[in-house]
């Protein structure tokens, strides 16, 4: 996240990170690709209120991240003022099934095996974990940032997400970019797109950029 962040800093906002349970320096050493990383949102954006009272929270994730965003907004009843979600996927079962594909290993039936078993020891239904479920309950201004070669969260994928967004939302779609940070290969692209969006008028709010 430092290029995200350096990039969030120079359009003068400030930037709050932080690292998921198993992830970098935070305790716990298992993931839930963004199940239970919800909660983790949740408590940073209380973080945040707390700290910063009256500031606008607009909350940033890239694939895992994103899901967990979503989540947050659904089940946790986290109330963004805007949220940036990038290579977002649509479901649990979809991107796992990817993983198999991109090692050229049929995906069937090792992946509905895999979300299964992992929900098991997770304690958690893995079939449930669906951001275009989530979607549905965003009620802030979402803007998706996705990569049109993206092979593990597939721009399709993000479409459907997108689609399920009952209010203001955009859609921008880099080319052949990948997983990855798409700040990094088009980074005046991505800071313009982001900058837009945040002075976003309800009047042109949706719409969707493949350039």
């Amino acid at each position: 996240m430092r290029h995200e962040a350096e990039a969030f800093l120079e359009m003068g906002l400030s930037v709050l990170l932080v690292d998921f349970r198993g992830s970098g320096d935070s305790s716990e050493s298992y993931t839930t690709v963004g199940r239970a990383e919800a909660e983790d949102v949740a408590a940073t954006v209380r973080y945040a209120r707390e700290h910063w009272p009256g500031r606008k929270v607009i909350l940033y994730g890239q694939s895992m991240g994103a899901a967990a965003v979503l989540r947050a907004v659904h089940r946790c009843g986290v109330r963004p003022d805007a949220i940036v979600a990038e290579a977002v996927f649509d479901k649990m079962l979809n991107t796992v099934r990817h993983r198999f594909e991109a090692m050229r290993v049929p995906s069937f039936p090792s992946a509905e095996l895999l979300v299964f078993w992992g929900g098991c020891q997770a304690g958690f239904n893995g079939f449930e974990h669906n951001p275009v479920q989530y979607a549905a309950s965003v009620n802030c201004p979402i803007l998706f940032l996705h990569g049109a070669a993206d092979p593990r969260a597939r721009i399709e994928e993000a479409r459907r997400v997108f689609a399920a967004v009952p209010g203001l939302k955009r859609f921008r779609e880099f080319p052949n970019i990948g997983h990855e940070a798409s700040v990094v290969r088009f980074p005046r692209e991505w800071k313009e797109t982001v900058s837009d969006f945040l002075k976003l008028e309800p009047a042109n709010a949706s719409w969707i950029d493949r350039r």
